[in-house]
């Protein structure tokens, strides 16, 4: 019995490899990368990895533009706060970081080689192996977790935060 359970997931890998070697073939190279993250996507959800609610709500979260004046920084700030509310009632993952990013500077996310700091003050930095610092949230958080929060407070960067998640 588990040699056929072993060979029946094999031969579904070599099918999700097949099928999606096929159609990028077929696809603009800007496609590429949104189907890749949707077959991602529906493989976590497959695994019980993705929640149904987080998914739902990184496909509508809202996302307020980031502007330099502090007025709509207040906005912006009041507005990535509500949604860490709403993700903190969704997925108990989320419990408590709007506290932490109330009380600290900043929350250190780790992607790949990338280190992401958000911050609610609008001080959010994308580098690129320079600290070692580690944080709670970082340890917890999937990476399907950590992209929703970089949509929250850096919308211009989810592409390449995607990029180091799939590939």
């Amino acid at each position: 019995m588990e040699e056929l359970e072993e060979r029946l997931k094999i031969l579904a890998n070599e099918l999700t490899l097949a099928v999606h070697k096929h159609i990028t073939r077929s696809l603009l190279s800007e496609h590429k990368l949104l189907f890749s993250f949707i077959v991602c996507c529906e493989i976590l959800k497959s695994k019980k990895a993705i929640s149904e609610s987080e998914w739902e709500f990184f496909l509508n979260i809202a996302t307020a533009t980031n502007s330099i004046k502090s007025k709509q920084q207040e906005i912006n700030c009041d507005h990535q706060l509500k949604n860490v509310a709403q993700l903190e009632s969704i997925s108990g993952a989320f419990a408590g970081l709007s506290d932490t990013l109330l009380q600290s500077t900043t929350v250190l996310l780790e992607i790949g080689s990338f280190k992401i700091f958000l911050s609610l003050r609008g001080e959010n930095q994308l580098l690129k192996d320079n600290d070692d610092s580690t944080d709670l949230w970082n340890k917890t958080l999937t990476n399907f977790q950590k992209v929703v929060l970089v949509k929250i407070f850096q919308q211009e960067m989810v592409t390449l935060v995607l990029k180091v998640v799939i590939f």
